[in-house]
């Protein structure tokens, strides 16, 4: 898989999962809202302990943490993960 130049590069994805619209961004946290259409009550908001380290775009986005099996710790979230069809995606401007 080829390194794409720096427009090409994401920096950020928001994608819906089980009803929740969660928000994946290099170097941050994973972080979520529940969304509770019925009630049109706001969300909750929902974090994971994972570091995001990559971003691959495509069909599919694919996310990449610091979760096993390429670090120590554990999560809900299989590592890496098929995000799905972005709702939003932010590139890398350098």
């Amino acid at each position: 898989m080829r390194v794409p130049p720096p427009g090409e590069r994401v920096y950020s994805i928001t994608f819906r999962h089980n009803r929740e619209e969660w928000t994946a961004t290099v170097g941050r946290l994973l972080t979520g809202t529940k969304t509770w259409i019925r009630w049109r009550k706001p969300g909750v908001k929902l974090s994971s302990p994972q570091l995001v380290i990559a971003i691959f775009d495509g069909n599919r986005a694919m996310v990449v943490t610091d979760c096993w099996p390429f670090g120590t710790s554990r999560s809900e979230w299989a590592n890496p993960f098929k995000a799905g069809v972005p709702i939003r995606v932010e590139y890398f401007t350098e």
